[in-house]
């Protein structure tokens, strides 16, 4: 009997060599798949069919990096240097079949290393080539060869420094400078006069070497501007304009605006100082002029200095952290005529910008420091205005072979440019078809003829997943795993620490290789993926700490940076050519990873685009973040011991893969598959259920749905007693003392019912509609007894136009007793009534919109406190004509204080302040005589006394007079001719 375990294994080794050896006939198909190409380390090389976004591609990874190219020839010209490559490469190496270019690399420092910034052209022929790459300065320059995989091989060797040739005037002859002697581009509009300066649209260049090229349309007060032609350090070398404050330019160049032509402005500027309460904003682009020349034309056809068409930058904010930045946008055309021009920015040249119908001429424009004070400051150092020819060469214009792959536009063959079968095998050379030339779904069956293209015809990476047609791309889903095994597919962007690659490790936990980062660094994948904002995207990093930083945090920020369509330009949240600041660290956003061996594993998802791209973790995929518009390619990035000192992380794998969505359907769910704990939290949503019942459990705390076909949700607590009830009769809750709180919107008023524990006694809330179309609300208390009543209760009601609180009966509404407040539209009553009582006792004090106050069967008394003001105080104002005071009885006046203090009394005026009456007097004939007057108990400190006699022989009564006078009696005496008994009258006041 053979032996079970040694018969598997051989079945395994010949079917690894059966796989290895296959070869796929010609003419058969590969449905719904790829084919895996490896090599036989069994590390990925390719991918030929079904790609994972749903596009058929033949697509080369991982290829190694190619070797270094010879060094570069350097000769000095005229406007710059050439650099030329003889097509070889270092220790005569062969070329690869994978090659793709050679970078030509220059800078100003010497031992510098190539990267984005310091490339300056390509060289695209395997058989090398002659470039032209202008400078104005000494530069040094290096070689890099690049593959279709994207790896950059190591740098040729350094060869400079190399600068223009000089030219002084002793070495041009007369004439000898003609129109083919002078370069495209050298001839600047504003180095033309005369009528030159108004054909010329080629080109615009101000490198700020010259303030009369500029204008001050408005400033903020203090601001300045000043141009130091002589600066240095500069990225073009030339020389810089310092704005202070909020200051707005246009250019004294005046650009005819050809409405076929395509205009790109560029401008480069830099924020040196910022003002406190914030960076400042920039306004870059054109401003429109009428053909006289002197007539502004904003964007809505106005003469105004503001408004205008800002292409490069409309009103985008500008940090000293950003350092020189450029700003492009572009512009075409006129807008219709009544229509007011888009105010940008415009930054994609195939949606450019318009300007107004009634536009003319165009002068560049720079709005700094917009909004800010004399604290801002910024730096502009270059500006320029190029017009675009497009549309020019047509087929005629082309030889065979003369459109080569470096010469296609990303995106530029689309499937609607191609006749069918116009495209064979003999028309492509090796590699020309790479994946920046091919649109999402351009090559379909139609297009391409039997047999054209074959693996030679498919350059490296050619074929990405958005290159696969729907059929074929549903049923991949692509996933770059890239376990930290091959250092040459990352590169240090940023930070000032040291990466390194360790291999044998034996915890890592995917394979035995990692990258490990000693201080702070910033770690790239050189390699593009093309990103389909349709597409989820899951990207994962799996990381530990192993030493803890002396200072700072042991921090990791992980995500994707954006690349722009060309494939190199960076993009970041805010659409910025950034490294780090504002990239898409959507699986990590500074998370702190404790000092251990065992590995932390972050998910983040990212799908479709927005203006502003996402920042943020998001590690739910149904709420994933976006990239910023401008991205068309993603790279992972990871930042690690960001402001730390010290330190040690690791990084073992890092995963970019697409979340297929909607694959699966009811044919392929077997019945029963799907149990509770396959269903996710929230999986069913928006979907019917019918029959059976629905619970959470089947004891202690749970809910139920449908229990006993009852048509209810019921809701238990730990003890298996019911406390929440909802069904088509309303919703009730019991709390754990017994009361309950029940909603019913079937009664004949809809009511909120709350109870005590036992039920005995409930508190109602209901709407009802006294009259038509109206919804009023109670408020009710629970009953209780009063006034021999056993169902009293208070209510407050809120009806159709009015309020009122009071105690009232349940059974008889028409039954208050108590106090009570209403309040209508034109009046507020607050009182005391009962209407049990015959007649109703009604006491109320009521306010109306007349501004009067009205007590009604009331009697008015005041207690005031201990205090030094009035009791009652009556401030009349200016031209109030009423009395302040009105007393009356019967419709009669009693007693009133009219607007200036008069008082009338219809009465006797008595008090402590005044005493009268008569004394009677029997003379002394001729001899004054005097009777005392007591027991007069009057209030005040001073008393005055006023006496008169009585007497019916005027002339007798000499005189009449009062002494001693206080406050409790006084003197009066009489003198007369004769002895007649005399009635003398007193008044006695006191003050």
């Amino acid at each position: 009997m053979p032996n079970v375990p040694e018969e598997i294994a051989r079945l395994s080794r010949e079917l690894a060599k059966m796989r290895r050896g296959q070869r796929y006939a010609h003419g058969g198909s590969i449905e719904n798949a790829a084919i895996e190409v490896r090599d036989d380390a069994g590390s990925l090389r390719g991918i030929v069919g079904q790609q994972g976004d749903g596009t058929t591609a033949v697509n080369i990874v991982n290829g190694p990096p190619p070797p270094a190219p010879s060094d570069p020839i350097v000769a000095s010209v005229l406007g710059g240097i050439t650099v030329s490559w003889d097509g070889l490469f270092a220790a005569g190496a062969v070329i690869p079949l994978d090659w793709q270019r050679v970078e030509v690399h220059a800078s100003i420092v010497a031992g510098f290393t190539p990267s984005a910034a310091t490339l300056a052209t390509t060289i695209e022929t395997a058989q090398g080539s002659t470039v032209v790459v202008s400078v104005d300065t000494t530069v040094y320059v290096r070689l890099v060869a690049r593959n279709t995989s994207g790896t950059a091989s190591t740098p040729s060797t350094q060869v400079g420094p190399y600068g223009p040739a000089p030219v002084v005037a002793d070495e041009i002859l007369d004439g000898i400078v003609t129109a083919t002697k002078i370069a495209n581009g050298a001839v600047l509009l504003n180095t033309l006069g005369g009528p030159l300066a108004d054909l010329a649209t080629q080109r615009y260049a101000d490198y700020m070497t010259d303030g009369g090229a500029w204008g001050q349309l408005s400033a903020s007060a203090g601001a300045t501007w000043v141009v130091d032609p002589n600066a240095t350090g500069t990225p073009s070398g030339g020389g810089k304009m310092t704005v202070t404050g909020a200051v707005q330019l246009a250019g004294t160049t005046f650009i005819p605006q050809d409405t076929d032509t395509l205009y790109r402005v560029m401008v480069r500027v830099r924020a040196t100082a910022e003002d406190p309460s914030g960076p400042a904003t920039v306004y870059l682009g054109l401003v429109g002029m009428a053909d006289d020349k002197t007539t502004f034309v904003n964007r809505s056809g106005a003469n105004s200095t503001s408004s205008h068409f800002y292409c490069a930058s409309n009103g985008g904010t500008l940090t000293v952290a950003d350092g020189w930045k450029t700003y492009i946008g572009y512009i075409q055309g006129h807008s219709a005529s009544g229509v007011t021009a888009p105010a940008g920015p415009n930054t994609d040249p195939r949606v450019p910008g318009t300007s107004h119908f009634d536009v003319r001429y165009l002068r560049p424009t720079m709005w700094l420091n917009f909004g800010k004070n004399n604290a801002a400051v910024m730096e502009v150092e270059a500006f320029t205005v190029e017009a675009l020819r497009t549309g020019t060469v047509g087929a005629t214009n082309l030889i065979t072979g003369s459109v080569t792959a470096a010469a296609i536009a990303t995106d530029a063959v689309t499937a609607g440019k191609v006749a069918a079968d116009a495209i064979t095998a003999r028309e492509l050379t090796a590699g020309s078809v790479t994946t920046a030339k091919l649109d999402a779904l351009a090559v379909t069956s139609d297009k391409v003829a039997a047999n054209a293209i074959i693996a030679g015809k498919i350059a490296a990476g050619a074929v990405s997943a958005n290159s696969l047609t729907v059929g074929v791309g549903q049923s991949i889903s692509a996933k770059i795993t890239d376990a930290m095994g091959d250092a040459t597919l990352w590169a240090q962007t940023f930070d000032s620490g040291t990466s390194s690659w360790l291999t044998g490790v034996t915890d890592a936990a995917a394979g035995g290789t990692l990258a490990q980062a000693s201080g702070p660094v910033t770690l790239e994948r050189v390699t593009n993926t093309p990103y389909d904002p349709d597409t989820l995207y899951k990207v994962t990093v799996r990381v530990r700490t192993t030493v803890a930083p002396t200072a700072g945090t042991a921090t990791v920020y992980m995500g994707l940076v954006g690349v722009a369509a060309d494939g190199t330009t960076r993009v970041s949240s805010t659409g910025a050519n950034n490294f780090v600041t504002g990239q898409h660290f959507i699986t990590a956003n500074n998370v702190t990873i404790a000092v251990g061996t065992t590995w932390t594993t972050l998910t983040g998802y990212v799908q479709g685009n927005a203006a502003t791209g996402t920042t943020t973790a998001c590690p739910d995929p149904k709420a994933p973040g976006k990239l910023h518009t401008n991205a068309r390619y993603v790279r992972p990035i990871v930042r690690l011991l960001m402001g730390a000192t010290g330190g040690t992380m690791q990084v073992d794998q890092v995963t970019l893969e697409t979340v297929p969505t909607g694959v699966v359907n009811a044919v392929n769910i077997a019945n029963g598959a799907v149990t509770a704990s396959t269903l996710a939290a929230d999986a069913i949503t928006g979907k019917t259920i019918t029959g059976g019942v629905l619970q959470t459990a089947t004891t202690g705390q749970r809910v139920t749905i449908n229990e006993a076909a009852g048509n209810k949700i019921l809701v238990y607590d730990s003890t298996g007693r019911a406390v929440a009830e909802l069904s088509g009769d309303g919703m009730a809750l019991e709390g754990t003392n017994g009361a309950q709180l029940i909603m019913d919107p079937d009664s004949a008023f809809p009511n909120f019912r709350l109870t005590n524990n036992n039920q005995s006694a409930e508190a109602v809330i209901n709407v009802s509609e006294n009259t038509a179309g109206a919804a009023d609300l109670g408020l009710n208390s629970g009953q209780f007894a009063s006034h021999g009543f056993t169902d009293m209760k208070w209510r407050t009601f809120f009806g159709n136009d009015f309020w009122v609180a009071e105690k009232i009966r349940d059974s008889d509404y028409n039954t208050y007793i108590g106090g009570r407040v209403y309040l209508a539209d034109t009046y507020a009553k607050i009182g005391y009534v009962n209407t049990a009582l015959t007649p109703d006792l009604v006491a109320t004090l009521s306010l109306d919109s007349n501004q009067q106050a009205v007590f009604d069967q009331t009697r008015l008394i005041i207690q005031p406190p201990v205090s030094s003001s009035s009791v009652i105080y009556v401030e009349a104002p200016t031209g109030y004509t009423g009395t302040l005071l009105r007393l009356r009885q019967n419709g009669l006046d009693k007693f009133y204080v009219d607007k200036d203090g008069n008082t009338y009394i219809d009465g006797v005026l008595t008090g402590k302040a005044m005493a009268t009456g008569s004394v009677s007097i029997t003379p002394v004939a001729n001899t004054p005589t005097s009777v005392t007057v007591s027991g007069l108990n009057l209030s005040g400190t001073v008393h005055r006394a006023f006496v008169t006699a009585q007497s019916a022989a005027p002339g007798t009564v000499v005189e009449c007079s009062a002494t001693s006078v206080t406050n409790t009696g006084l003197t009066i005496w009489v003198n007369r001719t004769n002895t007649t008994n005399t009635n003398i009258w007193y008044l006695v006041i006191a003050s």
